[in-house]
């Protein structure tokens, strides 16, 4: 990233907004990093409004260390972890772009850029942006620097909006919620599993109860925005855990939810002792690396986690099968060859939530 930033600096564009259009130009740099790299900006400014809010508030807080610089956050003592305070007009959802294409949408840039785009490429523009590579389209941008001020200049034009916590299109803050409302609606009995293959039985227990509340209770809807749009696979884990915590909490198991034993985080780690322990990885399919997740990712977090056994569960959030099958190809093959294989639990959320209620079912209604 130093490398294209220095780049972009020598083609006369000074303009900081550039870093949030980064990931345009460069594999993983995303919103997640630049949201770092602001909070470490600001950092101080927030380290006063946590010793402010605190202090009023009577909670307890703690000194944490980033880079070089000391701050204030406020403390729990129910899980021993420091928690840093933010402003809610400060957070807002950044526009992503993973690739050039998405320029379109997150710049929804003027006639009069896209005419000078297609009359350098002498072609479509959306066309082009997906043959050539990051790198290639960097340089084709780089050498027009007029070109790339533009697509800045529109990106800026575009008002920041505060994320709108009270609607949370994106479930930020309704996961935990959302999962124990329906747990405790909808309670699951389980033994006390006293060997390795009575907790992978209630593993599997709590994975089916999942399966049944997105596919016939009515939790389906919540992985969808108003708009009918999928909220982010983040999302589903969290609310996966959720569900499973309370599950756990009731029958007295122990649930972590991205637990790190050196090779990258599970999604979920349940156990039974030191011994005894069951890995759970949870994908979309609209997850371009869902593929991976199986036959690559759960079978590295599972050695890491010394694990007895591991789930690997896909959410369909989209009309297309494609993933599906092709996912459903690998496992089986998997099993062919005999190698040790996950469970595969495929939940069809999108088919619940597209499914017409019970009264048109009972009126008659067709598909």
């Amino acid at each position: 990233m130093y490398g294209t930033a220095k780049e972009i600096v020598n083609a006369g564009i000074k303009d900081p907004a550039i870093f949030e259009l980064a990931a345009v130009f460069e594999d993983g740099f995303g919103p997640d990093l630049i949201s770092d790299m602001v909070l470490y900006v600001i950092l101080q400014d927030v380290s006063a409004f946590n010793e402010r809010v605190c202090s009023k508030l009577g909670i307890q807080t703690k000194q944490i260390k980033a880079g070089n610089q000391t701050a204030t956050a406020a403390y729990s003592v129910s899980t021993g972890k420091p928690i840093l305070l933010l402003p809610q007009s400060l957070l807002a959802s950044l526009p992503e772009a993973k690739c050039f294409s998405d320029i379109d949408s997150i710049t929804q840039y003027n006639d009069k850029v896209r005419d000078e785009l297609n009359r350098i490429l002498g072609s479509s523009w959306s066309r082009y942006s997906k043959r050539y590579s990051k790198t290639e389209m960097r340089k084709l941008l780089l050498s027009n620097p007029e070109l790339f001020k533009g697509i800045i200049q529109e990106y800026r034009a575009r008002k920041p909006k505060a994320y709108d916590f009270e609607n949370d299109p994106l479930g930020e803050v309704v996961w935990e919620g959302i999962g124990k409302e329906f747990s405790e609606s909808n309670e699951l009995l389980l033994s006390q599993p006293t060997s390795e293959q009575e907790l992978i039985e209630a593993v599997r227990k709590m994975i089916k109860k999942f399966k049944q509340l997105v596919e016939y209770n009515g939790l389906s809807k919540h992985l969808f925005d108003e708009s009918g749009r999928q909220r982010p696979e983040k999302f589903s884990q969290l609310l996966f855990y959720a569900i499973a915590d309370s599950y756990c909490e009731a029958n007295n198991l122990a649930v972590s939810a991205e637990p790190n034993a050196g090779r990258g985080p599970v999604d979920f780690k349940v156990d039974k002792g030191y011994d005894t322990k069951v890995v759970v990885e949870l994908k979309l399919s609209s997850n371009s690396g869902a593929l991976s997740g199986l036959l690559v990712q759960l079978p590295e977090y599972a050695k890491a986690e010394q694990a007895q056994h591991s789930c690997y569960l896909l959410i369909v959030v989209g009309p297309t099968r494609t993933k599906v099958d092709e996912i459903k190809k690998a496992h089986a093959k998997l099993k062919r060859a005999k190698q040790r294989v996950p469970d595969l639990v495929i939940v069809d959320a999108y088919s619940a939530f597209n499914a017409p209620s019970a009264s048109k079912l009972k009126l008659g209604y067709r598909f």
